[in-house]
């Protein structure tokens, strides 16, 4: 780490490489910057700030391999690293590069970086594998070549270890592997799968990932576990061959589904240095399930009233929720600390300081559906004043963000099982109340918005995500298709995307393939077998709002992009509050709201 002179020293050099570069002077700029790269070796801060000029001046690829040398410790400047590695990717040649390929996989298991933001740019590093790509293109390619191949990818294997593999070339690939390693064992036992361990324990991690999601070739693949567990059963297996079988057996299903588990957890135990990746496996697949299930047990005491379940679509979508949690989820990506102020201020950047001054600094939350956490849990962390109490139907998604919550210390947050309705008595009031992504499911999503807007204070605030009937074609398109074609169930969703991937371009919903929600079965339920839907419009949310007395405060947009469009239509509305206004922009450009509408209304005091 350098010290204080040396680090003022390096950002005297940085701030005038900057100002030549401001001046066209790019060769001024990389000898400036290249006396300062020395000054900054083991700063990751430093190695940042020269790597933003030096990408400019230099190029990205002598910008990313400067970047690479980063220690990944700290999680503030973690995020900063991730994003200039976005920028810089996309701009590097198809040549073979080993540093994005190395500092990708480093990425990926940093603090504070969520594999999923990464998933993008990790893709298109794959992509220019072209040994991998011909592979996956090639339905009848040779099971050795593809074990070989991807075994000695590791970016491969760190992405799929990591992150749901969301890309039918991945996909592909990925089952054609599962496929090969499961052929060599029943060609030869356990013996033939020697060596594939390290591939093999990131298929499973995968698989658990994306909830098996992935098309069974034939009849024998669809007796893997069977078939596996017969062998798992045999006791002069050494203990390196039984955890490298078990690993293939959980291709095809959780360990837990195994009949030879507990022979497994022995092996595991005994072993002092079992296959890398085998002890995060049964971390995932074991362990915070057993977890799980110990915390359900607690869910539900510290909420009063309890709520009960009645309404008989609330009933269905909660047992939905319990086969299907939605969604999965590893690690978010690390935010600093901030105000809820400061909150909603990076939600709504066009709202006026004025408007936000009355917020509260302490405030009471209530997340009205919040699922697995991925939302509430991070909201938890990021603002730490807040108390906030998070309710859902499910208790099997609730469980999962307790877990997630107690991995992060979060001792600011309750979670409750409940019904929206069920609510309607509560005596308790909320300063803000959150509920994205829930009303649509309702029976009467009105209904449940009455009973939130009962539970808010006077001067509170409040977030409501609902789905875009403009945007929602495609959805309505699929769900029209899978009518009397498929049913629900986890068997019915695999052949409903085998179908789709192996009908290529020319399928109806081969657009369905881009969508990330496509490649899970949990996803996938809650994106196009979901028991329950409605779809919105711009006028009906504003009638809505005007019904409850709620007043509307702004979008939040998922691109700065759309903010600046939405101004350069209305310079007449700087705080970009008009409903009709947003409603002719959609109108020009239905990607505005291709999630759903999310946006913040305020109850007047």
């Amino acid at each position: 780490m350098t010290d204080v002179l040396t680090e003022t020293k390096a950002r005297k050099l940085i701030d005038r490489a900057r100002r030549h570069l401001s001046t066209g002077n790019r060769a001024e700029c990389r000898r400036l910057l290249q006396r300062a790269i020395p000054l900054a070796e083991g700063n990751a801060a430093l190695i940042l700030a020269i790597s933003n000029p030096l990408a400019a001046a230099a190029g990205p690829s002598k910008a990313l391999r400067l970047l690479s040398t980063a220690p990944l410790s700290d999680q503030d400047i973690n995020g900063q690293i991730v994003a200039l590695t976005k920028q810089l990717i996309p701009h590097l040649g198809r040549e073979d590069d080993e540093t994005p390929t190395g500092f990708l996989v480093d990425l990926l298991e940093a603090p504070g970086v969520s594999p999923e933001g990464l998933f993008p740019i990790c893709v298109t590093q794959l992509l220019k594998n072209s040994k991998l790509t011909a592979l996956a293109r090639e339905s009848s390619s040779d099971g050795q070549a593809i074990l070989e191949t991807t075994a000695a990818a590791p970016l491969l294997i760190a992405l799929i270890s990591n992150a749901i593999a969301a890309n039918p070339i991945l996909e592909r690939l990925l089952t054609s592997a599962r496929r090969a390693a499961f052929q060599r064992f029943l060609d030869g036992g356990a013996s033939p799968l020697e060596g594939l361990d390290i591939l093999l324990t990131a298929l499973a991690r995968q698989n658990f990932l994306n909830e098996y999601c992935h098309a069974l070739g034939d009849e024998k693949e669809e007796g893997a576990g069977r078939l596996i567990d017969q062998t798992l059963a045999d006791d002069t297996l050494t203990n390196n061959a039984l955890l490298t079988l078990a690993a293939l057996r959980s291709c095809y299903a959780p360990l837990s589904a195994s009949q030879n588990l507990d022979k497994i957890e022995r092996a595991l135990q005994d072993y002092p240095n079992p296959p890398p990746g085998f002890t995060a496996m049964w971390r995932e697949q074991i362990e915070e399930p057993r977890e799980e299930k110990r915390l359900a047990a607690d869910i539900g005491a510290d909420i009063a009233p309890a709520s009960a379940i009645e309404d008989d679509v609330s009933r269905k979508v909660r047992d939905q929720y319990e086969v299907f949690p939605y969604p999965r989820w590893s690690r978010s990506a690390y935010q600093a600390t901030r105000s809820f102020s400061d909150e909603l201020r990076a939600q709504l950047p066009a709202l006026p300081d004025a408007e936000l001054e009355a917020a509260p600094a302490t405030p009471e939350i209530l997340i009205a559906g919040g699922g697995t956490g991925q939302h509430p849990v991070p909201l938890a962390g990021r603002v730490p004043e807040a108390q906030m109490t998070v309710v859902d139907l499910s208790l099997t998604s609730l469980a999962y963000a307790k877990r997630k919550a107690n991995e992060q210390g979060l001792s600011n947050i309750t979670f409750a099982q409940a019904d929206i309705l069920g609510l309607a008595d509560w005596e308790r009031r909320f300063d803000v109340i959150e509920s994205v992504g829930v009303l649509h499911h309702m029976r009467d999503p009105m209904a449940g918005w009455r009973v939130l807007s009962n539970l808010l204070r006077p001067g509170g605030w409040m977030k409501i995500g609902l789905y875009s009937h403009h945007a929602r074609g495609y959805v309505r398109a699929a769900r029209s298709w899978i009518t009397d074609r498929y049913g629900d169930d986890a068997k019915e969703m695999r052949r409903f995307r085998n179908d789709i991937l192996s009908g290529g371009s020319d399928h109806p919903l081969a657009s369905l393939t881009q969508a990330y929600d496509f490649y899970s079965l949990s996803n996938c339920r809650d994106m196009f077998f979901h028991v329950q839907e409605h779809q919105f419009t711009i006028p009906q949310i504003a009638a809505a709002i005007e019904d409850l007395g709620l007043e509307f405060m702004g979008f939040q947009l998922a691109s700065a992009e759309w903010f600046k469009g939405y101004a350069a239509r209305h310079p007449e509305d700087p705080s970009q509050r008009n409903l009709t206004n947003w409603d002719r922009y959609e109108t020009e450009d239905n990607r505005l709201f291709g999630a759903m509408y999310a946006f913040w209304l305020r109850k007047p005091d």
